[in-house]
């Protein structure tokens, strides 16, 4: 897959993984329990699918995606109706003329029906607004779609249900005085209520904007941005308990200033509500590194508590590298939660867990690496959610980049449980004594060795010394075409200071610049040899250290931590 693909899964009602992906050439694909593989678009046409939605059934999956060819529509597969050794796949076509937009939302119920909500920009409506959500169900053992109902104005279109068929669907309305967040409740088999206000007055709201339900009270949650620089982020939502006829709001007021990149909810009926998010404090500035927070509330969001960082250890260290896209799932034992997040404090990706055994209130085993192989970086998805329970433990669908380039990726699973992450915390308690014992010596050796390739214009030494991911994406002989024009004499270590796999090296260099004609222009450059102290960022990868290149005119690393 290339690294910007989307992918989604879901769980039959047996269990069995149900997965739809995006490969390198945009061709949308599924993959059953069995591993066998179909193209949900036929290759024998021109297609341009986006977007994409699955929701489980009894005995598979219903999937839901966008495409212009032949003509722009949203199509529904529904597996149950496949037969076996069959072919061709003949999707049904739900959106009509409503000149549907890749935003939408498939879930079913425990009565046969499957609710779809999407919005399109089709003109002349009456609402007003070129942008409207549209609904309509499938009930699936007719296989007969009920008609296209306009639900609202409004561009995201968010939608909670329960196993009843009882549902409210929400949206923004940012073309309307006031700007609001508004809501619609559709009671199983029945019409739906009037559309309520949820929040007036919220200004822009960003893509971050989810719906779920803990027993009979329905949430919302959303990211708006106010001020005059759209940089006073509110992470805030309402609840109703009911059934959508009036809202009490609430705001994660700790949060107040995140730029939220990734929310992910976890919840159950006994009013267990986790809340995993990532973003970064852009309240002041813009150069904070994302980090990755927790919210919990034991009495169905009456509460919640403050937002807590799962990453132990020196937070002054940490905040040097990106944490982002968490993923939560409750286990099969009461009160146990699996919480795994994206993390770049080894200078690659690589994914930390954390479980608790108490909703998420404190963690028996906090902040654990998970096992990769050696060069390889690991990452995840801001969605869909990475992590299901499955037997006593649980399994996380992580993207595994397919070299340094990180331009593509494929999909692995990864199996945990309580045993094995004790287990991974003692190794890392191991590693990090080791790299405690990585001192100044071994990198002074390295940077020494270094400067004496640079020295001896032995540029494919020096080509080894430099870090993994700026040699992904620089070939040795374009390294070669550049080098050379500065002559090294001689280089001195001034000082070394390290902070965890990263160390700052100044040295001071002689050097001097021979004369030569500029290619383009044909001007004679030259410069008189000059002592000047250099600053170099080595970082410790794979086991050793090497130097971070940079392009020091433009600022540029390749680096991604």
């Amino acid at each position: 897959m290339a690294a910007t693909s989307g992918w989604e899964y879901v769980l039959d009602a047996s269990g069995q993984r149900w997965l739809a992906y995006y490969d390198r050439d945009r061709l949308l694909r599924l993959r059953d329990p069995k591993g066998q593989e179909r193209l949900l678009v036929p290759d024998d046409r021109a297609q341009a699918p986006s977007g994409l939605a699955l929701s489980a059934t009894d005995k598979g999956t219903l999937a839901l995606w966008r495409d212009k060819h032949p003509d722009k529509g949203l199509y529904l597969l529904d597996t149950d109706q496949l037969t076996p050794g069959a072919t061709s796949i003949k999707p049904l076509e739900i959106g009509a003329d409503t000149e549907p937009l890749a935003r939408f939302v498939a879930q079913s119920d425990a009565k046969g029906l499957t609710h779809l909500l999407w919005y399109g920009e089709k003109a002349g409506q009456p609402t007003g607004s070129i942008h409207n959500l549209y609904y309509r169900n499938l009930d699936r053992s007719k296989q007969e779609l009920s008609p296209i109902e306009l639900v609202m104005a409004g561009i995201y279109p968010v939608m909670a249900s329960d196993p009843q068929g009882n549902l409210v669907v929400f949206s923004w309305q940012g073309d309307v005085d006031g700007r609001r967040i508004v809501s619609r409740f559709r009671p199983a088999s029945g019409e739906f209520a009037e559309t309520v206000t949820v929040a007036d007055d919220v200004s822009d709201v960003t893509p971050i904007f989810e719906a779920f339900r803990s027993g009979s009270r329905w949430f919302a949650i959303w990211l708006s941005q106010r001020g005059f620089d759209k940089r006073d982020f509110h992470l805030e939502g309402a609840h109703s308990d009911d059934n959508g006829k009036t809202w009490k709001r609430f705001d994660f007021e700790d949060l107040r200033g995140h730029d939220i990149a990734g929310l992910n909810i976890a919840t159950d009926d006994e009013g267990h509500i986790l809340l995993a998010v990532s973003g970064r404090n852009r309240s002041e500035h813009d150069r904070d590194k994302q980090d990755v927070y927790v919210i919990h509330s034991t009495d169905r969001g009456e509460t919640w508590s403050k937002a807590v960082k799962p990453r132990t250890g020196d937070q002054e260290l940490l905040s040097l590298f990106h944490a982002r896209n968490p993923s939560v799932a409750f286990g099969r034992k009461p009160g146990q939660v699996l919480l795994v997040w994206e993390d770049w404090r080894d200078i690659r990706s690589g994914l930390y867990a954390s479980l608790s055994n108490d909703y998420g209130a404190t963690w028996t085993i906090a902040d654990v690496p998970l096992p990769r192989e050696p060069g390889v970086n690991l990452g995840l998805r801001y969605e869909p959610n990475a992590v299901y329970a499955a037997d006593d433990g649980y399994r996380v669908i992580a993207e595994r980049y397919t070299d340094d380039t990180l331009e593509g990726k494929q999909l692995v699973e990864l199996k945990l449980d309580e045993s094995s992450l004790k287990s991974l915390a003692e190794s890392a308690r191991a590693e990090r004594e080791r790299l405690a014992k990585t001192g100044e010596a071994d990198l002074r050796k390295r940077v020494e060795g270094y400067w004496k390739a640079m020295q001896a214009d032995d540029y494919n030494t020096t080509y080894t010394y430099l870090d993994p991911f700026f040699k992904a994406a620089t070939p040795l002989n374009i390294y070669l075409s550049n080098m050379g024009k500065i002559k090294y004499s001689e280089a001195k270590i001034d000082a070394i200071t390290i902070k965890g796999p990263i160390a700052e090296v100044v040295t001071t260099i002689r050097a001097h610049v021979p004369e030569f004609k500029a290619p383009m222009t044909g001007e004679v450059i030259k410069q008189p040899e000059r002592v000047v102290p250099v600053k170099n960022r080595w970082l410790w990868i794979d086991g050793e250290w090497v130097s971070e290149f940079r392009i020091e005119s433009q600022d540029i690393v390749f680096t991604r931590y």
